[in-house]
């Protein structure tokens, strides 16, 4: 783990020290950086030696909103129901069936449906999914994550009838005569989904094994996991895959108060989980306790994030808000004086101004120097919540890639010209000096920090029109909001982030600089190697691979009607 490069274009985002051309990482921490004389003279038994023939490195990438685990189980274990593979229903239908014939599972199960790119323009039904199988449970996860759909044995077996009551928090979708129709939203999910079990230590492992070979190929070298659950089998299969270099990526690992308040009751799950003696920061370099993950509202596609304003599509929905706003700000006050960061996903501004009511409350009544409160998504958050957010010192992390994959969609179909326009308004949070972050959301879209900066520096949308171009902000920004900023979003930004002397040797080498290409060409950028902890964990010319494979696979020669519908 000792490395030294030199004739490099580095961009340290170091205000002390903006750019370099040589950088020595000693035992996974930088050592120097400067120019070339800095190593010239150093001789260290096993020192790797790279000349970068002046190629740019800036700092190792931070996804801070992802889920490696969830992606890495889901596609060793399921069908890719996404478009691509699919254009119709009935596509998915033969696939699924080959899939099932092909394996002996007692569930089907697939993921990735979108019903907004299929070419059918609707939800799955439990009708569609008998095709299937009618003897076996075939269930479906929506590419939000927020809906799943099951067929008529699935149903059966959950016990789902025209007599069954919404959960707390979901909704069972029904005809007009009050049958279910095989879809589920928010909690109302977990009633089929429990039917597929929980995947077990060796399975996570392989999941994370897979989802760390795609996340190094991409630059990245910490993830925050917001979605793995505060249970046992999670934290264990990140500490046995990265003891064991399965999985090298850097982890910041949320507890999920959903599963937490499901276990224990919603009152309950925070003082239990502060009995632990788990607290934001525990834990090591590698693998860090962090987040109290709680969802407040669903997807914006699927109708279910909460808008105070009804959808453009369907003008008397509203979503749904998830947690009652005293339940919110209890468990806010509970995590605040526990010693857990606390974020809350929000996509709809309803859900944002529900969130902002709780942290104020907590805030208020238990001032605190360094809380970093952050919103997840923060998709549709209007001016006056972004004022908000400025004065209570609340962090975001951002998913811009809505504004490329579902841009189109939102400003036509789901949120209408004037909320749609503004989706993820970066320029807006920058000018306020909010902390922010942007994130894949993976497995919602592909994990690709650079083109989340290409996104961020131009917002066209896939259809290749601007979307609100008074929200781009400028190349440095954006990658911050990869590297330092996002880093800052889990209390790291003295050991991450930036290269800079004393902080951990995690870098990645660039075909081109991002600040001094054209910026309709950032998206081009390969990732030429991942460095993390002064070791190379991915070069491209043995390895081989684009950081665009994934991009690429879901964007097929489509037109943008069938895009937009």
């Amino acid at each position: 783990m000792h490395l030294a490069i030199k004739n490099a274009n580095i961009i340290t985002l170091d205000e002390n020290i903006p750019r370099a051309s040589a950088i020595l990482i000693l035992n996974g921490t930088i050592a120097a950086i400067g120019d070339d004389s800095i190593i010239e003279s150093v001789a260290i038994p096993n020192l790797v030696h790279i000349d970068a023939a002046g190629k740019t490195i800036v700092p190792g990438f931070v996804e801070s909103h992802t889920h490696p685990l969830m992606t890495g189980v889901r596609m060793n274990s399921g069908v890719n129901c996404g478009t691509p593979p699919s254009r119709t229903i009935t596509d998915l239908i033969t696939l699924m069936r080959e899939f099932a014939e092909s394996k002996n599972s007692e569930v089907i199960q697939g993921h990735s449906y979108d019903d907004s790119l299929i070419q059918d323009n609707r939800h799955l039904t439990r009708f569609d999914l008998d095709e299937v199988s009618t003897t076996r449970p075939v269930i479906v996860t929506h590419i939000s994550g927020h809906l799943a759909y099951g067929n008529s044995v699935a149903l059966k077996m959950a016990g789902v009838t025209s007599d069954s009551s919404d959960p707390d928090g979901g909704v069972i979708d029904r005809n007009e005569n009050g049958d279910p129709t095989g879809v589920f939203y928010e909690s109302a999910t977990r009633l089929i989904l429990r039917l597929a079990g929980s995947p077990n230590v060796n399975e996570c492992v392989a999941g994370l094994e897979w989802a760390g070979k795609r996340l190094v190929q991409t630059g990245v070298t910490t993830i925050h996991d917001v979605g793995s659950g505060h249970h046992e089998t999670s934290f264990r299969a990140y500490d046995l895959a990265g003891k064991s270099g399965k999985f090298p990526v850097r982890t910041y690992l949320a507890a999920s108060y959903g599963g937490l308040a499901g276990r224990y009751g919603e009152l309950e799950a925070v003082p239990t989980l502060a009995r632990t003696g788990l607290a934001t920061g525990f834990g090591s370099e590698q693998l860090k306790a962090g987040i109290l993950k709680i969802v407040h509202d669903g997807s914006l596609q699927g109708h279910s994030g909460a808008l105070t304003e009804g959808y453009h599509d369907h003008d008397t929905e509203t979503g749904i808000q998830i947690w009652s706003q005293e339940t919110l700000n209890e468990v806010t006050e509970q995590a605040l004086l526990a010693g857990w960061q606390v974020g809350t996903h929000g996509n709809g501004d309803r859900a944002i101004d529900s969130i902002l009511d709780a942290y104020g409350r907590a805030l208020e009544r238990h001032p605190t120097q360094d809380h970093r409160f952050r919103i997840e998504h923060c998709q549709t958050v209007r001016e006056d919540q972004l004022d908000r957010m400025a004065e209570l010192d609340i962090a975001a992390s951002f998913f811009n890639l809505h504004v490329y994959y579902w841009g189109d969609r939102h400003r036509d179909r789901f949120l209408g010209p004037n909320r749609g326009e503004r989706i993820s308004p970066l320029k807006g949070a920058l000018d306020r000096g909010i902390l922010f972050g942007c994130h894949s959301d993976w497995w919602v879209t592909p994990v690709d920090p650079l083109f989340n900066i290409h996104v961020a520096v131009n917002r066209q949308t896939r259809g290749g029109e601007k979307l609100g171009p008074e929200f781009v902000i400028d190349p440095e920004a954006a990658l911050r909001s990869m590297t330092l900023d996002a880093a800052a979003l889990g209390f790291e930004e003295k050991i991450k982030g930036s290269l800079s002397v004393g902080k951990l040797g995690d870098l990645v080498v660039l075909s081109d600089d991002p600040l001094a290409i054209n910026p309709a060409n950032i998206d081009q950028i390969e990732i030429e190697q991942t460095v993390i902890n002064g070791e190379i964990v991915y070069d491209r010319e043995i390895e081989g691979g684009s950081r665009k494979d994934e991009r690429n696979a879901r964007n097929p020669d489509l037109d943008t009607s069938f895009i937009s519908h």
